[in-house]
């Protein structure tokens, strides 16, 4: 085994660059601040009006091939970019990729040139261009290309360059065996650039890169330190989550720890066996042994291989790649965010001589310590969300590292140092004797129909056959595809209050998926119409396309009026009377599904046999018990996501003590041993006898506005949302949009809704009983009410719950569940059993309960959409 040829395959195959191919390139409107004598530049300019899918003026750049030599016979050519008339940069892959040129849009920094090179070896500086710190921004969930306000030309002129030979567009055979030969490959590049685009001479130049560019960037400037290029003036490098030491020490020794402080929904029984593993293998404690400063030189752990001067490991100590194989799934995906894609945009073939980089050691035990001493300034940059190569690792090559006469950092890296203007901490930084190390929050590796849907029916029903009657509802109904279950109809709805049903039917459990940050809809195999047949309601009144003024002001009115739906919908849709009838929903579902349920049994419908109700992440009481009561447990179990200063956490344990949360959820028992008293931080509202929150004890809020300071993307829904932030076609929950799907007209005509303007939630839906006026629900809390008699009557009730939400709180809904009393009893007798809930061929994939005719379950992987 090659250990350099198992870290390049590594690092293709786990994390890869992995996106969308490269193809079009260009931004913001404006005038370059530098021009270019030489009549061959023109060969090279792009008119930034004219790259395909760009609907702004990108303004002027130059790409195209640059060859490595001055040789008449050079074939070995760097590409960059040119723009291709028809996108053949997807239609022809085997085309050469790009390099580009594009100039800064700050005439103070004319003088400055920035290199980039992504990593691999062998993946394309255009992803870094389009996806991370270019001028124009296609990046994951982006449904078409837009400006970059954060582009690096902002602070330098940057050159992206597709290297080494054989990757992406450039030309040639490679012909290299180490990152020595790699760099005098790219001196000589830019000794013909500088030819070509000569007002660059003199420059201040800097050298940067990702990933396997760890390799590449040290090596590249340590070769222009020692081989000096008259014409650029070398001032330091900067390097992202970089591959600086070998495979071993990034990614295995830090990889279990990384796991059991992030979303890995693994189960108890593959826990031991990770732990096992590490333990054998020599990681556990290894991490512990990182000093600051460096006692000597860091020992291998046992796990370590030697031979011909390079470290690997055993399969029997690949820790790392039990954990990416068991997470590899798509629900898990999800969940940690990675996108449901192929690796496509490295080269099939490793850009060196058999494939191999013969660069020993590592940068850190050979260059990176030159360069460091010759640099203004050395910047290695790190994601806390990377696990292809973990930022524990980087410390540890660090600290392993002797420069400038010293070994390692002598002081401890400070959490929380890092600071962004306006914004607040955003990560860990320091800096010792040239070498700055920063640690980023939130941030990972890198920084129409086309299909047969089939038939449907869809429109606007009243609730009543009165012959005035102007209260309609919006439905969409899907006949099952699935014979056997012809005689099942299931009811949909979502919450909000006001929220459209056409939110769960397009991006959860319809026919037609288009989620957040799909670029089109796409069948869903998982549809509930697999199951049943199955019909999306806009209720109540006054939602999505439902037509008409809110009458209600309580649930048990909500029901009759659906009632009421019902009764003309089957009027028409007769051939579904008789069905086995089953009611479903999320959110404030959890109000709206066990009213509806409770009305149907007390007053029943003889056209349908209402068999039971599903509920997910269901509001079921109080939101002091749902949301305060268990806001600070949920942030601190998961600190990753919730990365406050020392002080803050304080704050929020002095209030959770003061408010009587602190010890609440340790009173939760099973079985109950009576009904389970209110906290400190309870008030009786007099008038509604609602249960509400003290002011001063509303810790949820508190949290939700600090975390969405520190992360502007974060997502109460789905906490593990980072950037980038995916487009929503419904525009919920970011507007990151150019349309609303159901805003279109081809789109409202094609489903029979009016031509109105729609939103996913819209209100109020419920009417202040005294005045008429808008209003809020009446209701009591479903389990406090009408749940236990829809239990006690039901075939069966399901509650089911994300345990990455956060609006609405897993230990939230077992408080609820444990205060309510069914068919006899307070609450479930035996506890929830944890990593009991199997799916076939994926294992554990959460906790589920049954008794007495409830069956609540609660998955790891996922949010209030359990769906998405």
């Amino acid at each position: 085994m090659d250990a350099r040829r198992s870290q390049a395959d590594r690092l293709q195959e786990i994390m890869g660059a992995a996106h969308a191919g490269a193809q079009d390139t260009p931004v913001m409107k404006r005038e370059a601040p530098i021009t270019f004598s030489n009549p061959k530049a023109w060969d090279f300019y792009v008119d930034g009006t004219k790259i395909p899918d760009v609907k702004f003026d990108a303004g002027p750049s130059w790409s195209g091939l640059m060859p490595i030599s001055g040789a008449a016979n050079e074939t070995r050519k760097l590409f960059f970019w040119r723009v291709l008339p028809e996108l053949e940069a997807r239609s022809q892959p085997d085309q050469p990729s790009c390099h580009r040129f594009w100039p800064t849009n700050n005439a103070s920094n004319v003088n400055d040139l920035l290199f980039w090179t992504n990593g691999g070896p062998g993946c394309s500086s255009l992803e870094g261009f389009l996806q991370e710190n270019g001028p124009i921004s296609w990046s994951w969930g982006q449904s078409e290309p837009t400006p970059n306000p954060w582009s690096w030309t902002n602070l330098s002129n940057v050159l992206w360059v597709e290297q080494p030979v054989g990757t992406g567009f450039s030309q040639g055979v490679p012909n290299i065996t180490n990152d020595d030969e790699l760099a005098a490959q790219v001196a000589g590049f830019l000794e013909q650039f500088l030819e070509v685009f000569s007002e660059l001479k003199g420059s201040n130049f800097y050298v940067s890169g990702e990933s396997y560019a760890g390799f590449y960037v040290p090596y590249i400037a340590n070769y222009l330190y020692e081989k000096p290029n008259p014409h650029l003036n070398l001032k330091g490098i900067w390097i992202a989550d970089p591959t600086i030491s070998w495979f071993l020490v990034q990614s295995q020794i830090p990889a279990l720890r990384f796991a059991n402080q992030n979303v890995f929904p693994f189960n108890s029984s593959f826990v031991a066996q990770l732990q096992n593993v590490s333990d054998v293998c020599g990681y556990t404690n290894y991490l512990d042994s990182v000093t600051y400063p460096p006692t000597g030189p860091l020992p291998l752990p046992p796990a370590a291989i030697i031979e011909e001067g390079m470290v690997y490991y055993g399969d029997d100590c690949d820790i790392q790649d039990m954990i990416v194989n068991a997470v590899t799934k798509t629900d898990v995906q999800d969940a940690i965010h990675a996108p449901h894609i192929e690796w496509s945009d490295c080269s099939a073939l490793i850009p060196y001589v058999n494939q191999t980089d013969n660069s020993v050691p590592p940068s850190v035990n050979n260059v990176l310590p030159n360069v460091i001493e010759k640099s203004e300034r050395t910047a290695v940059v790190h994601g806390l969300a990377d696990f292809i190569l973990i930022a524990e690792g980087a410390r540890i090559a660090i600290q392993n590292m002797t420069w400038n006469g010293k070994q390692g950092f002598h002081t401890p890296i400070e959490d929380q140092s890092f600071l962004v203007d306006n914004m607040g901490v955003y990560g860990n930084y320091h800096t010792e004797r040239g070498l700055t190390y920063v640690e980023f929050y939130y941030s990972g590796h890198m920084t129409p129909l086309d299909f047969d849907a089939g038939p449907s029916w869809a429109g606007l029903m009243p609730i009543s056959s009165a012959a005035n009657e102007t209260r309609k509802l919006f439905f969409w109904f899907w006949p099952t595809n699935n014979a056997s279950n012809a005689k099942d109809l299931l009811f949909w709805t979502n919450g909000g209050p006001g929220c459209s049903s056409l939110d769960g039917f397009l991006q959860e459990n319809g026919p037609i998926s288009w989620s957040w940050g799909q670029s089109k809809p796409t069948p869903n195999p998982w549809t509930w119409t697999n199951l049943s047949n199955v019909l999306w309601v806009e209720q109540p009144v006054g939602t999505g396309f439902s037509q008409g003024h809110p009458s209600i002001s309580n649930d048990d009115e909500l029901a009759a009026q659906l009632e009421g739906f019902f009764e003309q919908f089957l009027e028409v849709f007769s051939e579904l009377k008789g069905s086995n009838f089953f009611v479903s929903g999320e959110s404030y579902a959890g109000y709206y599904i066990p009213y509806i349920a409770n009305y149907f049994y007390e007053h029943p419908n003889p056209d349908l046999k209402l068999k039971g109700a599903w509920i997910a992440d269901p509001t079921l009481s109080w939101n002091l018990v749902q949301q305060e009561i268990p806001a600070l447990r949920f942030a601190q179990a998961n600190k990753n996501v919730f990365p406050f200063n020392s002080t803050f956490w304080a704050t929020l344990q002095n209030i959770s003590d003061s408010c009587g949360y602190t010890d609440y959820l340790d009173s939760v028992t099973y079985p109950p041993t009576g009904l389970l008293p209110l906290p400190a931080g309870a008030v009786i509202d007099n008038a509604t006898g609602a249960i509400i929150t003290r002011p001063e004890c509303e810790i949820h809020d508190l949290i939700q506005m600090v975390v969405g300071q520190l992360n502007p993307v974060f997502d109460v829904y789905r906490v593990t949302d980072m950037y980038p932030s995916p487009w929503s076609v419904l525009g919920f929950p970011q507007s990151t949009q150019q349309f609303i799907y159901f805003n279109r007209t081809d789109v409202q005509t094609a489903i029979n809704a009016p031509n109105v303007n729609w939103d996913i939630c819209s209100g109020p839906v419920y009417i202040d009983p005294e005045t008429g006026g808008p209003g809020e629900d009446q209701s009591i809390p479903s389990t406090l009410s009408v749940l236990p008699n829809v239990i006690d009557k039901s075939e069966r009730v399901v509650i089911v719950h994300g345990l990455a939400d956060f609006i609405l709180i897993a230990e939230g809904t077992r408080i609820a569940i444990q205060n309510m009393t069914w068919k006899g009893t307070q609450g479930f007798q035996s506890p929830i059993e944890e990593d009991n809930f199997f799916v076939d061929n994926m294992g554990a994939a959460g906790n589920i309960h049954t008794e007495r005719g409830l069956a609540c379950e609660f998955f790891a992987p996922f949010s209030r959409s359990l769906f998405d």
